[in-house]
């Protein structure tokens, strides 16, 4: 089986489902393109933790993570913990709790060869995050950053 890229829905947003014979995943390419769900499909196992509910917990940009739908695999980009950056040009410059990438907006393109990509610009720094998606086997699925 050729692996399979579609629109799809995850609790009450938008997705992006990648499918091979034997895993089906599920990005959310407007809240930091997280991977929402891995499922290992022999089986209908979900991987990844799950919080109950229909509806996604959003936060927005600098929020409380914790009060966030804290399931799946976020980004966390340039940080981890809430901080001040120390060197100049950005001296005092706050860096956000768990990064800035994993609650905003992600650009997504479906590429040729069955690839999924995202990208995202910093908000308070100057950089932008670019990630590949795809299967190199049926049962590997590979992630590239830049």
């Amino acid at each position: 089986m050729t692996p399979e890229l579609y629109s799809s829905t995850y609790k009450d947003q938008r997705a992006v489902t990648f499918e091979s014979a034997l895993i089906r995943v599920q990005f959310l390419p407007e809240i930091g393109a997280k991977m929402a769900s891995l499922v290992f499909k022999p089986l209908n196992y979900e991987l990844l933790v799950q919080r109950p509910g229909e509806k996604y917990k959003i936060q927005p940009f600098d929020g409380d993570f914790v009060a966030a739908e804290c399931s799946g695999i976020d980004d966390m980009f340039p940080t981890i913990d809430a901080c001040y950056y120390d060197p100049f040009p950005w001296s005092g410059t706050k860096m956000a709790d768990h990064g800035e990438v994993w609650s905003l907006p992600w650009q997504c393109e479906i590429l040729e060869n069955n690839r999924l990509f995202f990208s995202v610009h910093g908000v308070r720094f100057p950089y932008r995050l670019e990630k590949w998606i795809s299967f190199t086997a049926p049962g590997i699925l590979r992630t590239d950053y830049l």
